[in-house]
């Protein structure tokens, strides 16, 4: 069942037909607030694509090495000495983000090993996507009528339910497919079983909105800082150019 769930997910989430799904970590009940940390989120080969999904609530400094890291860790166990480059599968990193800082002002980001100037790519069978969750609802949620826009792509009907909770979440889903239904159902689950209370215990969840907050005034402060110092460096180079020139020009009069 979670399977059958899972690939109509990351196919409209990835816009690509899978055929067949398996789930390379174990479906397992969380038990402390830590265990997240120990492992990928979800780990899964649908066909020849390795897909990692990464789920972050709060951002942090270093968040994309941590992320990069997990994708890179998986890729190198599927390099084997004397192994043809064609028998090797594609990898996605699929990051699903809220909270992040003001200056990721797009709903969705695609990198890849490419380089534009030559034209070429250095790694061919590598990606990374990642989704901004709250911008996603910010353009392509209608509020009001708890319903996703018609303008909105494929991936925004699922994403935007990750952002939802309580009677919100039950009115979006109203109606909708069998992976809408089957969240609802899932979240209820957990929200009223004895884990919830280890997700939401108040004082770990204000304590990473701290960092969050206090990250993102850094990272805020140090791109102000590098701008400011840009354009400060750029006017003071202008003007001292200008002045060598007008030393050169009185010295030829």
């Amino acid at each position: 069942m979670y399977e059958n769930i899972l690939k109509k997910f990351l196919e409209d989430v990835l816009d690509m037909k899978i055929n067949h799904l398996e789930i390379m970590t174990p479906v397992l009940p969380i038990q402390t607030v830590k265990e997240w940390r120990k492992v990928t989120d979800l780990l899964v080969k649908a066909d020849n694509v390795i897909i990692n999904t990464e789920l972050n609530q709060f951002y942090y400094k270093g968040l994309n090495y941590r992320n990069y890291a997990y994708i890179s860790s998986v890729y190198s166990k599927y390099m084997k000495r004397g192994m043809p480059i064609d028998e090797m599968p594609k990898f996605i990193q699929l990051n699903l983000n809220t909270n992040l800082p003001k200056y990721y002002k797009y709903p969705d980001y695609e990198y890849e090993a490419y380089s534009k100037e030559r034209e070429d790519y250095y790694v061919d069978n590598i990606k990374i996507i990642t989704y901004n969750v709250d911008k996603i609802v910010e353009k392509y949620y209608n509020k009001d009528n708890q319903e996703v826009l018609k303008n909105a792509p494929r991936y925004a009907k699922y994403l935007i339910m990750l952002k939802l909770a309580g009677k919100e979440l039950e009115e979006y889903c109203k109606g909708g497919d069998e992976v809408m239904t089957e969240y609802v159902k899932r979240v209820t689950e957990l929200t009223s079983d004895e884990i919830a209370t280890i997700w939401m215990d108040p004082e770990t969840e204000e304590k990473m909105i701290r960092e969050t907050i206090r990250n993102e005034a850094f990272d805020d402060g140090e791109r102000y800082g590098y701008e400011t110092g840009k354009i400060a460096g750029e006017k003071k180079g202008q003007a001292q150019g200008k002045l060598e020139m007008a030393i050169d020009m009185a010295k030829k009069c």
